[in-house]
């Protein structure tokens, strides 16, 4: 049975079409799920935006909001986050658990941990520069699996990161990250909640214009754009081709070759306001005539609904250009370019 990437597109649920709402105010309560202790200064934000608050003294929130569809997200360190979809106008009773600490660092040495710190900022940051920096990476935790070749990490606390170049600050609720060495091509995967704060303010006009014009340098191309495109029903006017490679490869254990894909797949039809059936094993994605990416499932996945927003869903499996794009090159879910793409360098 042909594995299928299902796309299910609910007209309201794409942030840059949707109509302006009235906003609402979601309400609510953060305990202890055992004690029922009120948590205070617990994060309450919507997932990859810029649109939050924290609880106060007695566990309680008010968050102001014309969203919908962006899953409300509730942490705080130590405990499980809570992710909520149906909030909107509602007062909500949130029950965090104490998190089981299953990852303890194993290092041997200030040599050690600087070597998984470096790995960790290539595969995690993507930079080792100035511009994306990690303010607090003594919470980050490791340990390495010599029989598999893999290194792990979590953080005890939220990740706080700095990106000069795009002008944010970055909260990061790290839950998972493994870089698994022995694979071919190395693997890497993580997972977490991020919260961006503008970092723009009091800059001169000419640093904001170069910032504007990073963020749009990341945006286009990226994994973001490319689903946002197929929601849109417009890949060709966003520069994306997509078909199969014209000669042999590997890609997740498995050898094809293109007359394998071409008997084992169909031309995509998009018509906006039904379900998309995007086709496997692999697709390879061109951006304006680029390098190309690769996008296949995790072992197991039969098919997926998503979203625009899903472009960080771990099911899916990016490499080539999209695969190497990370943390440093990331935008919030809200995301619009400052210029239109025939305005934009290529």
């Amino acid at each position: 049975m042909k594995k299928q990437l299902l796309i299910g597109c609910f007209f309201t649920a794409f942030l840059l079409i949707s109509p302006v709402v009235n906003a609402q105010s979601v309400k609510g309560k953060v305990v202890d799920a055992i004690t029922g202790s009120p948590i205070s200064n617990a994060s309450v934000y919507l997932k990859g935006l810029s649109k939050g608050t924290i609880s106060n003294a007695q566990g309680e929130f008010t968050l102001n909001t014309g969203e919908s569809t962006i899953p409300l997200i509730i942490s705080y360190v130590g405990y499980q986050s809570d992710t909520i979809n149906n909030y909107n106008g509602k007062t909500l009773a949130v029950k965090l658990s104490p998190r089981n600490q299953v990852l303890r660092e194993v290092v041997i040495g200030d040599k050690s941990r600087a070597k998984y710190m470096k790995i960790f900022i290539t595969q995690f940051i993507g930079s080792r520069d100035e511009d994306c920096t990690i303010v607090n990476p003594e919470v980050i935790k490791f340990t390495y699996n010599r029989k598999t070749r893999t290194l792990a990490a979590n953080a005890s606390q939220p990740l706080i990161i700095h990106n000069k170049k795009l002008g944010y600050n970055i909260t990061c609720f790290l839950s998972a990250f493994s870089y698994l060495r022995s694979s071919t091509p190395k693997k890497t995967s993580y997972k977490g909640d991020y919260f961006f704060a503008e970092d723009t303010l009091a800059l001169p006009p000419d640093e904001i214009k170069t910032i504007l014009k990073a963020r749009d340098k990341a945006y286009y191309g990226s994994r973001m754009h490319f689903l946002r495109s197929v929601w849109a029903n417009d890949l060709k006017g966003n520069n994306f081709f997509y078909g199969y490679a014209n000669t042999n490869f590997a890609f997740n254990n498995i050898r094809a070759n293109r007359e394998q894909l071409l008997s084992d797949t169909s031309t995509i039809n998009l018509v906006k306001g039904i379900n998309h059936f995007l086709e496997f094993p692999c697709m390879i994605i061109k951006y304006n005539g680029g390098n190309e990416s690769h996008l296949s499932f995790e072992n197991g996945t039969k098919d997926l609904r998503l979203t625009p927003g899903s472009y960080n869903n771990s099911q899916l499996i990016w490499s080539g250009r999209m695969g190497g794009q990370r943390v440093s090159e990331l935008l919030p879910v809200d995301f619009e370019p400052s210029e239109q793409l025939s305005n934009t360098s290529k």
